[in-house]
């Protein structure tokens, strides 16, 4: 099994538009562009669009390669504040979560079948279909939470922040 590591290149953020998630391929977002997501494959490089336009903002993506689902944030508009899922190949769209929030990072816990995701300074934890979702922590010092990572091996969730702040989160 792949290790499946989670950022935001800042160099491709203005030419993609979103952030990027790797494994055995690429999985991309342009959300100022159209609203898609692609795949490419790292060795050819053949980018395949799983999720042709029409998605409002999809932001962060994570992949879960022990369900082998991708899941997304959507990031903008006033009624498109979701996190949704498919397959790998972008089959079998779902909203998981319908909110007034604005979710920005997301993280999968595959093993433990949850889904971390992050709204202003909360972090927030859910089963995998968006079911039982409660807020974790919650940052004294309230700054927007950009992207979350797992480390599954030590029971840890570790934030980046608007400020730049790498934070634990304690209590996964």
């Amino acid at each position: 099994m792949s290790r499946v590591v989670t950022t935001s290149l800042l160099l491709l953020v203005p030419l993609l538009g979103g952030s990027l998630t790797w494994a055995s391929d690429l999985y991309f977002t342009q959300w100022i562009l159209d609203g898609a997501i692609h795949r490419a494959d790292l060795d050819a490089m053949e980018i395949e669009t799983l999720i042709p336009s029409g998605l409002t903002y999809p932001y962060r993506i994570a992949i879960d390669p022990i369900g082998q689902r991708m899941y997304w944030t959507s990031y903008g508009g006033t009624t498109a504040r979701t996190i949704q899922r498919t397959n790998l190949d972008g089959s079998e769209l779902e909203t998981i979560v319908d909110s007034v929030f604005i979710f920005i990072g997301i993280a999968v816990d595959g093993v433990a079948a949850k889904v971390y995701f992050s709204h202003d300074s909360a972090v927030w934890r859910a089963n995998l279909d968006g079911s039982d979702a409660e807020v974790i922590r919650t940052l004294v010092d309230p700054r927007l939470i950009q992207d979350l990572a797992l480390d599954t091996a030590n029971g840890k969730v570790y934030i980046v922040s608007a400020g730049g702040q790498n934070v634990p989160v304690k209590g996964r």
